[in-house]
C-alpha cells in the first residue's frame, strides 16, 4: 500500500508473449446405402502449434531449469466410421469409432500455480509435455413407439493414450522447492500410459398432446488413470436435464430442472 517495500511476483502463466495456432482440414460423407443403413466416414488433420516466452526477470524469480523459450508443433490424423441400422418398427441401432487428438495448450504446458498453498503443493511448467490421443467407441438403441413416444440409450467408452494427469514432478532434482517463502511438494502436468472414460446416456422425447411435449436425459460418467487406478480430473457425477414444452399458435413456452448428483472427495484425483 505504501510502496516502501516492493518485490517482484510470479505470474501464473509466461510474460514475455505466448501464441497459440490452430489449422485443421476435414472430409467426411454419407452413403446411404439403402433406406435401412447408413455408412458414415470421416478424416480430419490437425496441426497445433505453440510458442510461449518468459522474460529474464521472470526466469532469475524462478530459476527455470529450461529455456526461456517454449515451442511446439504437433500434428496428427484422425477419423471416424460410423454405421446406422433401421431395421424397422421404430428400431434404430447405431454405431461409432473415432479417433481423437489434443496438443497441450498454454495452460496445460506452461502454467505455475500455488492456488493450492494450503496444502503446500506448487505445479510447475512442463515443456516435456506431449499430445494425448484418444480412441472412442459407442453404441446407440432407440426406439420408437408410434409418432408420439422415443426412448434412446448410448453406452459410450474411451481410451486416452498419454493422457494429461497432474503428477509429483522432479524440479531441477528435487520433489520440493522453496516457493513464496514455504517449503511446497512439486507437481507437474505430465503423460500418463493410459486412462479410461466410459459411461452411458438415456434420452426420452414424449408427445403427451398435440402442444405439450416432455424430454429428458441423464448421463452418467466415469473416468480413471489406469496407473494407480486414481480418479481422472474434470469428469462429472451423474447429470441430466427434464423439461416440459408448450406450443401454442405463436406462443412457445418451456419449464426445465437441471439436476446431477455428488461428486464425493473420493473421486477426485
Amino acid at each position: 500500500n505504501t510502496g516502501d517495500i516492493t518485490q517482484d511476483a510470479a505470474t501464473r502463466y509466461p510474460d514475455g508473449g505466448d501464441n497459440m495456432k490452430n489449422i485443421a482440414a476435414y472430409a467426411s460423407n454419407k452413403w446411404e446405402i439403402n433406406k435401412n443403413l447408413i455408412f458414415s466416414q470421416g478424416i480430419r488433420f490437425n496441426y497445433v502449434s505453440l510458442e510461449a516466452k518468459y522474460t529474464q526477470a521472470m526466469m532469475d524469480l524462478i530459476k527455470f531449469p529450461f529455456d526461456a523459450t517454449m515451442k511446439q508443433d504437433n500434428t496428427a490424423v484422425n477419423g471416424s466410421l460410423g454405421l446406422v441400422v433401421m431395421p424397422g418398427n421404430g428400431w434404430r441401432f447405431a454405431t461409432n469409432l473415432s479417433t481423437g487428438f489434443r496438443a497441450p495448450n498454454i495452460d496445460d504446458l506452461t502454467k505455475l500455480n500455488d492456488s493450492n498453498s494450503t496444502d503446500q503443493l506448487i505445479i510447475v511448467p512442463n515443456p516435456d509435455l506431449k499430445p494425448e490421443n484418444a480412441y472412442n467407441a459407442e453404441l446407440t438403441l432407440g426406439k420408437t413407439f408410434g409418432s408420439k413416444f422415443q426412448v434412446e440409450v448410448t453406452g459410450f467408452y474411451t481410451i486416452l493414450a498419454d493422457a494429461f494427469v497432474v503428477q509429483p514432478f522432479l524440479y531441477n532434482g528435487h520433489d520440493s522447492i522453496v516457493f513464496d517463502g514455504k517449503l511446497s511438494a512439486v507437481q507437474a502436468m505430465q503423460n500418463v500410459d493410459k486412462a479410461t472414460i466410459y459411461g452411458i446416456e438415456s434420452n426420452l422425447a414424449a408427445q403427451l398432446t398435440k402442444s405439450l411435449s416432455l424430454q429428458s436425459s441423464i448421463t452418467y460418467t466415469f473416468g480413471q488413470v489406469k496407473k494407480g487406478e486414481v480418479p481422472l480430473d474434470h469428469i462429472p457425477p451423474i447429470f441430466g436435464i427434464t423439461s416440459l414444452k408448450l406450443e401454442l399458435n405463436k406462443f412457445t413456452g418451456e419449464f426445465f430442472t437441471r439436476y446431477n448428483g455428488w461428486k464425493h472427495i473420493k473421486d477426485y484425483s
